[in-house]
């Protein structure tokens, strides 16, 4: 339930909370972060100005323009989403970076390994 209000009724939070969510975190707090992660889709975005931390989810946004164009992606939105999508294909890579092995080596026969053979 908490993660639908926060999606659909983001709240800019200030940057001493923001703070106290750092320390809290054992995360350092200076220099401020650009971004705090909070979840896998929804972070905290700093203000140009310094001011304020925007809560951005992909479905909404605390920012000012967020709300003067509603519906529309903000550019934290934007930013947000294009974060996942590099996550999701940095996951990918080491598991596609893998050689194929349909078996392990020790099941493959060696001819070394026929009966009756001896090797000196």
């Amino acid at each position: 339930m908490m993660d639908k209000q926060i999606a659909l009724n983001p709240v800019t939070q200030s940057v001493d909370a923001v703070k106290a969510l750092l320390t809290y975190m054992h995360r350092p707090a200076e220099p401020l972060p650009e971004f705090v992660e909070l979840q896998d889709r929804v972070r905290l975005t700093l203000a140009k100005d310094g001011k304020a931390y925007y809560l951005t989810t992909h479905k909404a946004c605390s920012c000012p323009a967020a709300t003067y164009h509603p519906g529309q992606a903000c550019k934290h939105m934007r930013a947000l989403q294009l974060a996942v999508e590099e996550r999701e294909d940095d996951s990918l890579l080491p598991a596609a970076a893998q050689p194929f092995r349909p078996y392990d080596d020790e099941s493959i026969p060696r001819l070394h390994d026929r009966p009756g053979q001896v090797i000196a």
